[in-house]
């Protein structure tokens, strides 16, 4: 009777869809290998498409449909190495979380975690076997070998704390990557938008500059007709200029605009550079008030957490700034008071958790503030993205225009001039 009461708990203490094994995740890894006979189908579709078409308008048209092509290929498969490199790292939270739980070895956890998820998570588990076989702490192990590990849970993982306690940090901060997901995606979908749109955009306004304008110029010439001025902007005054400003132009805005992809497929908050850091230092924020409830949960006084967690977090810009705020604790400054100052918090949230450790539900209190700071980081990203997306789409939409302007113009012009 006990051992089967054991073994339920056991499952229902895992994740809800990994295998049977303690060591399991959460759900099957996303594989590479779902190019189906319907996606090949549309691919040779579009590939013949193209080359219809590129038959009909030249050798010019072929060349920026290659060109565009292969930039779009280069960010998708940035796009799809830095995602997978990101879901790899949630069955290793998975493992560390059931391992410091149960007690359990965590060589053996992390070296089938490897094994499973491929890629280079293999070696890169490996690496973090060897340096725990040698001794070394398991937090050092794991920033000795960086993406093996989020760099949120290397915060925790330095914090000492006991496997209950960590475990615990560990699954939530599993559950705030998920919840991140969503905000993650809605993002990648107006940046994908937005992107196909200009690479869309570039390919017809190139064949039209290409092949339909210089017939154009040459309709004119004949007639001895002046081209409207507004057809002139839009043509370049010749194809040299074309050559030599807009599509040079067009393809920078494109390799500017692959990293902003990036960013939303991976986390910028793991990225650990100081300018992004001091961008989402409320996030970071969240995650020092997490460490503060946990702290304070054991029983340790504010000014040793802060302390500790000065040198546990990862990121420089926040290691500064929570030992500003030790800085102004030692000088006779509310605790509270100094997180918000130094921008850790908002002051509302600091008169927030005075109330809180008057009541003595401070623990609580911080770790329920950190997620709000998170909720209020991703409803902001939403919004800027919302109030960002239309204002694209405009400027987008001004060479359209003036294009399409400058393309039926000439027409009228010419009916006109062959009236009179």
């Amino acid at each position: 009777m006990s051992q089967s009461t054991e073994t339920d708990d056991d499952r229902n203490d895992g994740p809800p869809s990994g295998p049977s094994s303690s060591y399991g995740p959460p759900r099957p890894l996303p594989s590479a290998r779902s190019f189906g006979l319907a996606h090949a189908m549309i691919a040779i579709a579009v590939l013949a498409v193209v080359g219809r078409v590129a038959m009909v308008a030249g050798p010019a048209f072929a060349l920026i449909v290659f060109v565009v092509l292969v930039l779009s290929a280069i960010a998708g498969g940035l796009a799809l190495l830095i995602r997978g490199g990101s879901v790899r790292s949630d069955p290793m939270l998975w493992i560390v979380a059931n391992a410091v739980e149960r007690g359990l070895p965590l060589e053996a956890g992390i070296d089938a975690c490897g094994a499973l998820c491929g890629g280079s998570m293999r070696p890169k588990a490996r690496a973090v076997v060897r340096l725990l076989q040698r001794g070394t702490p398991t937090a050092e192990a794991f920033a000795r070998v960086p993406g093996s590990f989020p760099k949120a849970g290397l915060v925790f993982l330095r914090m000492d704390w006991d496997g209950p306690r960590l475990g615990k940090a560990l699954r939530d901060l599993i559950q705030r990557r998920a919840e991140w997901r969503p905000f993650r995606s809605s993002l990648a979908m107006r940046l994908v938008y937005i992107g196909w749109t200009l690479v869309v955009m570039q390919a017809v306004l190139g064949f039209l500059l290409y092949s339909i304008a210089p017939r154009y110029e040459a309709i004119f010439a004949d007639f001895g007709v002046p081209m409207p001025r507004i057809s002139q902007l839009a043509y370049f005054r010749g194809n040299a200029a074309i050559l030599g400003v807009f599509f040079p132009l067009a393809f920078l805005l494109e390799l500017v605009g692959l990293p902003l992809l990036l960013l939303a497929f991976f986390d910028p908050i793991e990225w650990g550079i100081g300018p992004i850091d001091r961008l989402l230092i409320k996030r970071h924020g969240a995650t020092v008030l997490r460490a503060l409830s946990g702290e304070v949960a054991m029983g340790r006084p504010l000014p040793e957490a802060l302390d500790r967690i000065g040198r546990a977090a990862s990121s420089g810009a926040v290691r500064r700034r929570v030992r500003k705020a030790r800085g102004r604790v030692d000088r006779g400054e509310a605790w509270t008071r100094a997180l918000a100052s130094v921008r850790l918090i908002r002051w509302a949230d600091a008169l927030a958790l005075d109330a809180s450790q008057r009541a003595g539900n401070l623990s609580w209190a911080l770790g329920d503030l950190a997620d709000g700071l998170d909720r209020r980081a991703g409803h902001r990203l939403i919004v800027w993205s919302q109030f960002l997306l239309p204002v694209a789409v405009i400027l987008l939409a001004m060479p359209v225009v003036v294009v399409a302007v400058g393309f039926f113009l000439p027409l009228v012009t010419l009916i006109e001039a062959m009236s009179r």
